[in-house]
């Protein structure tokens, strides 16, 4: 008899004994299964746990959350390899200037690995923070000393540490204990270090100085990345969920076109601070920083024509800061208006635009701009923008959440830390007792005349579920081993390969051949992301596989792409293994044959959700090919029929020679036992 229906059977005999079945979030034991029933009606301490269990998560849902799906290019500071695992290594960054020190905070590198971690990289075992008024630390006060014993991995978390205005200069970070490598050697990393004096972050781009100058390769490893603003703390928000995108402008024809917003600040005030949240509206999930200006100025003046103004200090180039705000120090210049000017726009394929969440100006603590009259260059017309205003650029809101202080930020993110750790263990200790009382509760039954059938079934009951568990724990040894071993030695060729093609003197053969195991090495460390979010053994969704779809195409297809995902606001669902693997790689497939045999110079990707069905459509105006002549076209395009067929579908392709080429693949999205929604 199936598993399926000896549960169905045991929960018949459990109603039978007038047992009540409650929900349990978070339990790792299959809700409403015999063993969970047995043990919520017979143990208060189950019930208890199942309480606040409720309680803990109402809690999180406040709270502001952290993910490393949009990570920067710029990681932060690596050291040398080579040294001692307790030799004591330094950077310092001096913050020009005496300030009160509020806050310091702590960021992990943020680091794309092949396969996705929740462990920070290489952060340091033990560690020491002080402030000085003098460069040498010769008056320096401790703010923080983590040499005891070794510190917790923070994984995704900042590591926060509060002052009470400490007046200082220069802050240093010592690592006194190195992570060890699987090479025997021995390295430290930091992501970002922020300095808070009130609300504004002083260490921002001030000099960096350092005992040794450590790994060197811009963009991504560079001393100077340790305090530039890009990290995996991203934008301060709260947990409340912002009704607003921002400012968008209509497109233009040139990337090199004009276009500005003015804020009218009421009256003049000295800025000491600007800060630019850049857009990352849920309609384009994988572009984190749409719209963002690639070379801007940001201008002050009491006059709104702008005839006499000062320019505050911005790089002729700059990097997109994707969900880290863009803050330029205003140096207490004073105006009245205050103008965003984009220059150089934000392109992607043929879609140019300017576009932020937020402009804040802050005099002291206050954001001024808050609320204020917005002037811009230009309002779209047409087209789905509900969401996209000029008023929405002061409103207080990111495109994702309410805006709120960097110490209120970190504060709600030290307290959803300490959260879940509760979570995750009363989870564990919860499940622990449940089985403990099923198993008592069936022991002391068994010896019961009438519900010796009830011990039998449980029994059997039992064995699926553990089986079950220990296939869960099977597939995250997996990514565990995966992780250890490709990830590290894919992370190696990598990193490796291009410091090769960067040597001077080699021959151009060399260089090239350098070049190209570094791509190599990227391309199936991409690979190695996509497998490993496949088996992993958490709960995944239509509209992560869509996130997932839309990396993909940015990817693979680059400036040459435009994209359309429909519906917006699609409804979201759980998706089975096999539905994710076979679109997921059938998407791919798609899109390598045209990347690789095309030529194209424009790519047309539709993903639609609605109808219960998922659909995809690519569309290229490439070279194209007779469909009836290319049946031995390697195994892709017969790879993506037989996909389709798996999740009964269909895939239609039709192509002509110099008439481009277009893939139509739909699957229904509610056939569970096909590999639909789980």
């Amino acid at each position: 008899m199936p598993s399926r229906t000896l549960t169905k059977h045991a929960r018949a005999l459990v109603g039978t004994m007038g047992m009540i079945t409650v929900s349990a979030a978070g339990s790792e034991l299959q809700e409403g299964s015999f063993e969970d029933s047995l043990a919520r009606v017979f143990s208060s301490k189950v019930r208890l746990a199942d309480k606040r269990l409720v309680a803990l998560q109402d809690k999180l849902s406040l709270l502001p959350s952290l993910d490393w799906v949009h990570r920067s290019p710029r990681h932060g500071f690596h050291s040398s390899q080579g040294f001692e695992q307790e030799a004591p290594e330094w950077l310092q960054v001096d913050l020009e200037g005496v300030y009160p020190i509020d806050m310091i905070a702590v960021m992990a590198a943020d680091v794309e690995s092949p396969l996705a971690s929740e462990e920070a990289y290489a952060f340091p075992l033990r560690f020491k923070i002080e402030a000085s008024l003098e460069e040498d630390m010769s008056d320096a006060v401790i703010i923080a000393d983590e040499t005891m014993e070794d510190f917790p991995n923070p994984g995704r978390f900042p590591v926060v540490y509060e002052q009470a205005g400490h007046q200082a200069r220069y802050i240093r970070f010592t690592s006194f204990k190195h992570t060890a490598t699987r090479d025997g050697d021995f390295i430290w990393a930091l992501g970002e270090l922020m300095i808070l004096s009130g609300d504004r972050n002083v260490a921002l781009n001030r000099p960096v100085s350092a005992s040794s100058q450590g790994l060197q390769l811009g963009p991504s490893w560079m001393l100077m990345a340790v305090n530039d603003g890009h990290s995996s703390a991203g934008t301060p928000v709260s947990g409340r969920r912002s009704p607003t995108f921002g400012y968008r402008s209509s497109p233009a024809e040139s990337n090199l076109a004009v276009r500005w917003v003015t804020v009218d600040l009421g009256e003049t005030h000295a800025l000491t601070e600007v800060r630019l949240v850049p857009a990352w509206p849920s309609e384009v999930a994988y572009e984190a920083g749409m719209g963002f200006p690639r070379s801007f100025k940001v201008l002050l003046s009491d006059d709104l024509s702008f005839r006499r103004s000062v320019e505050l200090p911005v790089r002729a180039r700059v990097a997109n800061p994707r969900n880290n705000p863009y803050s330029i120090d205003a140096q207490g210049q004073k105006g009245r208006y205050l103008r965003v000017e984009a220059s150089r726009l934000w392109k992607h394929g043929d879609l140019r635009v300017f576009a932020l969440a937020e402009v804040e100006a802050y005099a002291g603590e206050e954001n001024v701009a808050l609320g204020k009259r917005v002037i811009v260059s230009d309002v779209p017309e047409g087209g789905d923008f509900e969401r996209w205003a000029p008023e929405y650029l002061v409103d207080g809101h990111s495109s994702r959440a309410e805006l709120v202080a960097w110490r209120h930020y970190f504060r709600s993110l030290d307290e959803r830390q300490k959260l879940e750790r509760e979570q995750s263990g009363l989870v564990l200790k919860r499940d622990a007792i449940a089985l403990g009382v099923a198993d008592g509760v069936i022991m002391a039954g068994s010896g019961v005349a009438g519900v010796t059938m009830v011990a039998l079934l449980a029994v059997v009951v039992r064995q699926g579920a553990v089986r079950r568990r220990d296939r869960v724990k099977l597939r995250e040894q997996i990514a565990r081993d995966l992780h250890d071993e490709l990830g590290s030695n894919l992370g190696s060729i990598s990193l490796l390969s291009e410091l090769g093609s960067r040597l001077n003197g080699l021959p151009a053969e060399v260089l090239a051949d350098f070049s190209e195991i570094h791509k190599t090495a990227e391309r199936s460390a991409e690979a190695m992301r996509d497998i490993v979010w496949l088996i992993d053994s958490g709960s995944s969704t239509l509209r992560e596989l869509v996130a997932k779809m839309r990396e993909a195409a940015e990817r693979l297809v680059g400036d040459n792409l435009q994209l359309r995902v429909t519906p917006e606001n699609m409804e979201d669902h759980e998706l089975a293994l096999l539905f994710r693997r076979h679109t997921l790689f059938s998407f791919k497939e798609g899109l390598n044959n045209v990347r690789r045999h095309a030529a194209a110079f424009q790519v047309n990707v539709t993903i639609d959700c609605s109808g219960g069905a998922l659909r995809f459509k690519i569309e290229d105006d490439g070279v194209g090919f007779r469909v009836d002549e290319r049946t031995g076209l390697g195994n892709g395009l017969l790879n993506l029929r037989k996909r389709a067929k798996s999740l009964h579908g269909t895939c239609e392709i039709d192509s002509q020679p110099e008439g481009g080429t277009t893939i139509l693949f739909e699957a229904p999205l509610k056939t569970r036992k096909h590999g639909g929604i789980s």
